[in-house]
């Protein structure tokens, strides 16, 4: 009874096809099909999904109302047995994938906010300059936050290489890196998570709290700086309504 995969299609004259890839849903950040602001886009796709029986039903939405046309239909999802080294055990496979997604959900999400905080942060202090009333100490604090900002996103992307990542010197490991090694190691794989998979998720667990954290304080700050410059009347900056 718990629905896995929402998929979508224009309602128009025809026979058509709608295929399901045998994945869960993505759970990666919200995106817009072409750019523009309309809900049209159904996501793309997760990890594969477990064998066994599945229901499909097929319904249409029009004028804020979902009639069902058909189904539920029974289906059986089965393993092609073409793996050189398959998972003894699947259900175990497929809750470690479940928790590598719920992991992939927040980290991309927390790049996204950290996106978000950056641009804010050079809206602020291009605010300050612009605004007679702003004080050293309003633009200390902004400053600080700059600081802050790039070291989160060391922890996240660590230090870039030109070339090759063989060229950085000895450094932690960045977050991305190590969740990526997971996800793609996994991602057309059927066989059990390897030792550094498990090691690598491990970490994570421990570490993107404390990122998280930091970008909590960081978007306070931010959110502390947007109210002081509304009281010196600044010039408007992301985040902030005007007030009168």
């Amino acid at each position: 009874g718990t629905v896995v995969r929402k998929l979508y299609k224009n309602a128009s004259k025809g026979i058509h096809r709608i295929t399901w890839d045998l994945r869960y849903k993505d759970t990666g950040p919200v995106t817009l099909k072409g750019g523009k602001y309309v809900a049209t886009n159904e996501g793309g796709s997760g990890m594969l999904a477990l064998p066994g029986d599945y229901t499909v039903e097929l319904s249409m939405f029009h004028n804020g109302e979902e009639k069902l046309l058909a189904g539920p239909v029974s289906f059986t999802a089965k393993v092609l047995n073409n793996t050189t080294l398959p998972d003894k055990d699947r259900n175990a496979l497929v809750a470690f994938q479940d928790k590598v997604a719920e992991l992939y959900r927040v980290i991309s999400g927390a790049e996204k906010y950290f996106d978000e905080l950056e641009k804010k942060t050079a809206y602020i202090r291009q605010a300050l300059q612009q605004t007679n009333g702003a004080t050293l100490d309003m633009v200390n604090k902004a400053a600080k936050v700059r600081e802050e900002l790039d070291n989160v996103k060391y922890m996240f992307e660590g230090t870039p290489a030109k070339a090759s990542a063989e060229e950085v010197p000895p450094e932690p490991v960045p977050l991305r890196q190590r969740l990526q090694d997971i996800i793609w190691g996994m991602w057309q794989s059927t066989s059990s998570p390897t030792s550094t998979m498990q090691m690598n998720y491990n970490i994570l667990e421990k570490k993107v709290p404390e990122a998280l954290d930091k970008l909590h304080a960081i978007g306070k700050q931010l959110d502390e700086l947007n109210n002081d410059l509304d009281k010196l009347k600044a010039p408007y900056t992301p985040g902030r309504i005007p007030k009168m």
